[in-house]
């Protein structure tokens, strides 16, 4: 059996990162290319989508995100829930602050249902014309106040 030496576990290093190297240019070459190729026919992609906006002014770009979310999830919620939300506000109307109510304030009184799902309802029953916009205040908060 051969001696195990410093010098001998180096030279087998080297004999095993020497083809792991050449592996990683080539695969290094190869991202080179197909990212050339992918900006180019990104170039192209531009190119036609202004050149259809030009002739066809109805063309909407397909990703085109349509709301400000992203185009993620749909600031939605039931009617059902709408209306157990407008029913817990005017069950607690005399517990409500005076200078209007915001979804935080409601969460707080009726834990259990998040501030996004009362900040959805409140809209909905703005747009309803249940309740109104009194004001904003600091931070861009909506405080809201019943109507009638």
């Amino acid at each position: 059996m051969s001696e195990i030496t410093a010098e001998s576990v180096r030279e087998s290093i080297v004999a095993l990162t020497g083809p792991l190297r050449e592996q990683l240019d080539e695969v290094d070459k190869a991202c080179t290319v197909k990212q050339s190729e992918l900006n180019t026919l990104r170039e192209l992609q531009r190119e036609l989508r202004s050149a259809l906006r030009a002739v066809d002014p109805n063309y909407v770009h397909p990703n085109t995100k349509s709301n400000k979310n992203g185009g993620g999830k749909k600031n939605e919620i039931a009617a059902e829930r709408v209306n157990q939300i407008l029913a817990q506000i005017r069950q607690a109307q005399d517990r409500l602050p005076d200078d209007g109510f915001t979804a935080t304030t409601l969460e707080r009184m009726f834990p259990g249902t998040s501030v996004s799902t009362f900040g959805k309802a409140l809209h909905v029953l703005h747009d309803r014309g249940d309740i109104r916009l009194d004001h904003r205040g600091r931070g861009g908060a909506n405080y809201w106040k019943l109507v009638g």
